[in-house]
């Protein structure tokens, strides 16, 4: 979902209406060099990422002979990543869980806070996560090999608050076959 949110925020009103055999290297620097200069070197690094896959598939699908993606790299994009070092402590994680019922988002938002806070998941497991998935009257959730980062099929057990989030969840989202929309 992140990159569906990159593609539309920054790619697309970029290069969205020139075919994709016109675009070149320079017009994709010039998207990551924009989001690096917001302050977002990660995220230009990731939506490389997401642009080179782009351009392979429509190399390989014939719709390009040459990915202008190709030869960036990220050490030249947003520089090498570092590992998250920071986590809330056991005081901001009670200041935290009070203040979410009040903090100024839509109940859906306030849910899926709970949940991540609950079940230590990553944000895209979460929102990316559908009903089929998720076992409230065992209290699992089983997150497929395709949707996990570490290409593992995960089984996360439910907390009785975690399940009434989930419950509350699923009242909010009507018939939609995914948790978050």
């Amino acid at each position: 979902q992140q990159t569906i949110y990159s593609f539309k925020k920054d790619v697309l009103p970029a290069i969205g209406s020139m075919k994709a055999c016109d675009v070149k290297r320079a017009h994709i620097t010039s998207i990551l060099m924009q989001i690096v200069r917001r302050g977002s070197p990660a995220k230009a690094n990731k939506t490389l990422g997401a642009v080179k896959t782009f351009f392979q598939y429509c190399l390989e699908m014939g719709t390009i002979d040459i990915n202008p993606a190709e030869k960036i790299s990220k050490k030249f994009i947003g520089g090498p990543e570092k590992p998250r070092e920071r986590f809330l402590s056991e005081s901001e994680i009670k200041i935290f869980w009070t203040k979410i019922d009040t903090a100024p988002f839509s109940r859906q938002i306030q849910l899926i806070l709970k949940i991540l806070l609950l079940t230590g998941q990553r944000v895209g497991e979460v929102t990316g996560a559908v009903w089929s998935e998720i076992d409230l009257t065992n209290g699992v959730w089983t997150i497929p090999i395709e949707k996990s980062k570490t290409e593992v099929q995960n089984k996360v057990p439910l907390h009785d608050e975690s399940i009434a989030a989930f419950n509350e969840l699923k009242s909010l989202a009507q018939n939609s076959p995914y948790v978050a929309q």
